[in-house]
């Protein structure tokens, strides 16, 4: 059992890149968009998502307060309790990054999708496999923050906490 946990978004949240999400509308036209241009996006019918440039980390730069406030937490807490949730489809550049950035190594979990309910199912099974009763979320979507949030009318007894990281 682990009292606390601390769950914190990559993109955005932990870091910034210069990698985009690159769409084909189906019409001739392709936009591409950044990580945090993608955070507003309302996609169409027909629009096909390429997520290929986020296999990568191009032109990283950690975002400060949200780094400094993670090694904090791990020193403070340890790091069995903090936990990297992410939407990529590969844990490799995030553990680059980790190393690169000299933040200890932490777990991982990654989603494979932009669903704001996969993020709350990973949050839930971490409840279910850790049993805390207190848990603070970090993540630049609303929408992820409001699909986690929603886990509180399920776990009564744990305290959650939903940030926005921006």
């Amino acid at each position: 059992m682990i009292d606390k946990l601390f769950i914190f978004d990559f993109d955005d949240t932990l870091v910034s890149t210069s990698s985009t999400i690159n769409i084909d509308h189906g019409n001739g036209k392709t936009t591409r968009l950044t990580t945090s241009q993608y955070r507003t996006y309302v996609p169409n019918q027909h629009d096909i998502l390429d997520f290929s440039e986020l296999e990568y980390l191009t032109d990283p730069q950690e975002i400060r307060p949200m780094t400094n406030y993670l090694r904090r937490i791990i020193n403070d807490h340890g790091q069995h309790c903090v936990f990297i949730l992410s939407a990529r489809h590969d844990d490799n550049p995030i553990y680059d990054f980790l190393e690169q950035a000299e933040i200890p190594l932490i777990d991982v979990i990654i989603t494979g999708t932009s669903d704001p309910y996969a993020k709350a199912e990973e949050v839930a099974l971490l409840i279910d496999r850790y049993g805390p009763n207190y848990i603070e979320f970090y993540d630049d979507r609303n929408d992820n923050l409001a699909a986690v949030n929603k886990l509180r009318h399920v776990y009564c007894n744990v305290e959650i906490i939903c940030r926005n990281s921006i």
